[in-house]
């Protein structure tokens, strides 16, 4: 996958995770919102259920990120992918969902639902 790194997600990504999130969708809300809804997602634990938080980047930018988080009134996991347009059409977020589908089984957990968000251009 074209020199992509995948890792987890961490603290030192924040700034970088809100403006991605910023540049691919044209009706967000405020930054601070958006920053705020990062650490959320990096931070978020429950008692039993660890939130996944993935992403696919080069060397200079965020190509695509997976956010999975346990949704209690669902008995399931809700698993969001957003992909930079510059990166669609090329398989990574279906590599991140997969991996991170992986996880939330290695977690035993099997009910998933799945989200992925495109701009319209």
């Amino acid at each position: 996958m074209e020199n992509l790194i995948i890792r987890q997600a961490k603290q030192t990504d924040i700034e970088k995770l809100t403006q991605f999130y910023a540049e691919e969708f044209s009706n967000q809300p405020p930054l601070e919102v958006i920053k705020q809804t990062v650490i959320f997602n990096l931070f978020h634990r429950n008692d039993f259920a660890p939130t996944h938080f993935w992403l696919a980047q080069d060397e200079h930018e965020i190509a695509a990120l997976v956010v999975a988080r346990y949704r209690a009134s669902f008995k399931a996991y809700e698993i969001e992918s957003i992909t930079g347009k510059r990166y669609r059409r090329r398989g990574i977020a279906s590599h991140l969902i997969n991996l991170t589908i992986q996880k939330c089984f290695a977690s035993g957990f099997f009910s998933i639902l799945c989200q992925h968000f495109t701009k319209k251009h």
